[in-house]
């Protein structure tokens, strides 16, 4: 058996995050070869990752004064949707999309590789970003349920767009819709269960219009209102002279 040399194992170890354990192993299986090692390891971790499945999801929001960006986190146990240091990851994630409003999944996977690979040798689970929304607006606010549904609305004073709506307001819609059936808008904007749940409310609603006796039932404008029965979402916001502009809702089960 060869010796294995110590400065190609930190190098292996440094490029694939895995445990020196196993780095010092597939050295030695491949004779000391760097390049036959990664691409060993390399085929390793994609047959192991290719039996196992992500069974459970959460989910989380965030602001930053006019901004709001929502993640959704997917891995195989309710271990890691519950461990603080996948939270916290989420949160980084967040952070990284408010500070540089960067809207690009490919490019944030790729920002964030290195410490989801640190994550899934640590954990020996898989950990996937499945999606994620970011809303810019000087009207916005966020609502999120046990980690489990989540979302982010931004609004438009009817009377002057420059006048600023009081965040409770805000918050009382944004809860609503956390609450309510969206499965309408999914048909009539031809989107897949699976898919990014964001809505122009404003390219919409004429589509809302011309459906109205087929979506009448489901429509949540007419719905009743979570804090007030005797009023309807529509009534709501015509008393506040709010609209609708944008919103986004992720479940842990669509």
């Amino acid at each position: 058996m060869n010796k294995i040399d110590i400065n190609l194992l930190k190098k292996i170890r440094q490029k694939t995050k895995i445990s020196i354990y196993e780095c010092k192993k597939a050295l030695e299986k491949n004779e000391n070869n760097y390049k036959k090692t990664i691409t060993y390891l390399k085929n390793k971790i994609n047959l192991i990752n290719k039996k196992k499945e992500l069974k459970e999801t959460f989910i989380l929001n965030k602001m930053l004064k006019n901004k709001a960006a929502m993640i959704k986190i997917d891995c195989e146990t309710d271990f890691l949707t519950k461990n603080i240091e996948i939270k916290y990851f989420a949160e980084k994630v967040l952070n990284f999309i408010l500070n540089k409003e960067k809207t690009n999944i490919k490019k944030i996977n790729k920002k964030f590789n290195c410490k989801k690979k640190y994550l899934i040798n640590k954990f020996k689970e898989l950990i996937k970003i499945d999606k994620f929304c970011f809303i810019k607006n000087k009207n916005i606010n966020i609502y999120l349920h046990n980690f489990k549904i989540g979302t982010i609305i931004s609004v438009i004073n009817t009377i002057d767009k420059k006048i600023k709506i009081k965040k409770e307001k805000i918050k009382k819609i944004a809860m609503h819709i956390t609450a309510t059936d969206y499965s309408y808008l999914l048909k009539i904007n031809k989107i897949k269960k699976n898919e990014n749940l964001f809505f122009d409310f404003k390219k919409i609603k004429n589509e809302i219009n011309k459906n109205h006796k087929i979506f009448n039932n489901i429509n949540f404008l007419k719905q009743p209102f979570i804090f007030n029965n005797k009023l309807s979402l529509k009534n709501y916001l015509e008393k506040n002279n709010i609209e609708i502009d944008k919103f986004c809702k992720f479940e842990t089960n669509k």
